[in-house]
């Protein structure tokens, strides 16, 4: 039996890195061609683009972990079955039971490396890829550092603390200098946009230090003399996918002593401690693909299927997010039901096997 459990757990594990190295093959591909329009602009050169994918990678192999366990599973048990494998094994006294066993053994050995990659290896490199594009593009002008942004422009350097996804600045400090490096003024603002080509700033403080004395004034908005393109610092969800459980966790309670808004964080928050179960869930949900009512079935028959169960369960993960916050559903629950809907599925599917 050990023999049958190792073999059997080889076949999964090989067939799930053959389905990742496949759509990462892709995913590399459509990268280089989302980032070729930027090839070129500064200093950011093939070098610097094959980096930047090359650093993306291990984010993508986080976000893929779910659909290519469900489709490395079905692969290996479908040739198995193939090869009258499976029916050597179940003739052996391989239950359905044992196999059950040997598929929760390998997600759990599978989603200990999706964490590996989401918590650890992701946030780091994406933070340095991001700062190689920003560095590359703007020739030099932006450095993203984890305190945020750092624009150079004539006669000072502005901070960003962070960019929304829909492009709104948050957090904006900017630093004005005169003859000597001598400091003028500090102009924090709560929020900035972009509007018909300059940047409009809300809930600006702007401190002017002069010889004999410090003067402060209030805005609730100004426009801003500062001359720099959005596209040099457009970088979506700084806020969130560079950092880790324990950074986002620390960022949540900052915002709300802060009296800001953590809706959308903590779905963030709810969604990547419960991303490594869908890992579990999709695995089972091969088991009825086998031994179910596609077990006579064809392999690009079962594949489709496959796809179409791991694409559904991607589409209602991203649908879910915007809708909870919206309607102000609970981020927990909104963070756990789509994995409740898909593990439902699993066990009328499972319970149906024979």
């Amino acid at each position: 039996m050990k023999i049958l459990t190792a073999y059997l757990a080889k076949t999964i594990i090989t067939y799930v890195s053959l389905v990742m190295l496949f759509l990462l093959g892709l995913q590399i591909f459509i990268e280089f061609i989302h980032e070729f329009p930027h090839l070129g602009v500064g200093n950011y050169g093939l070098p610097q683009v094959l980096m930047y994918v090359a650093l993306m990678l291990p984010y993508d192999i986080y976000q893929f972990f779910p659909m290519v366990s469900l489709l490395g599973f079905i692969i290996a048990f479908g040739l198995l079955a193939s090869n009258s494998e499976l029916i050597v094994m179940r003739a052996s006294g391989m239950s359905i039971i044992n196999v059950v066993s040997v598929v929760i053994k390998v997600s759990i050995f599978l989603l200990i490396i999706m964490i590996l990659f989401g918590e650890v290896l992701s946030p780091m490199a994406q933070r340095k890829a991001l700062r190689l594009k920003a560095n590359a593009t703007s020739g030099g002008q932006v450095l993203l550092t984890r305190h945020g942004i750092w624009l150079h422009h004539k006669g000072g350097v502005t901070n960003i603390n962070s960019i929304a996804s829909g492009g709104e600045l948050r957090g904006i400090t900017n630093y004005q200098f005169g003859d000597n490096i001598k400091l003028q003024s500090i102009n924090r603002a709560a929020t900035g946009v972009y509007e018909a080509g300059k940047w409009a700033f809300k809930g600006v403080v702007q401190t002017e230090f002069k010889d004999t004395m410090t003067t402060s004034s209030s805005f609730s908005k100004q426009q801003s003399a500062l001359k720099f393109s959005p596209k040099i610092i457009g970088v979506d969800n700084l806020d969130t996918d560079q950092k880790n459980l324990f950074q986002l966790h620390s960022y949540i309670e900052y915002r709300g002593q802060s009296g800001l808004d953590v809706a959308r964080y903590l779905f963030a928050f709810w969604q990547r401690i419960f991303a490594p179960l869908a890992v579990l869930v999709m695995t089972l949900l091969a088991i009825p693909f086998i031994f179910g009512a596609l077990r006579s079935a064809t392999m690009g028959l079962r594949m489709l299927v496959g796809v179409l169960f791991g694409f559904g369960f991607y589409i209602l993960h991203q649908f879910v997010g915007p809708v909870s916050i919206v309607y102000q559903v609970p981020a927990i629950l909104a963070s756990v039901l789509p994995l409740l809907i898909f593990a439902v599925i699993g066990v009328i599917l499972l319970s149906r096997v024979r």
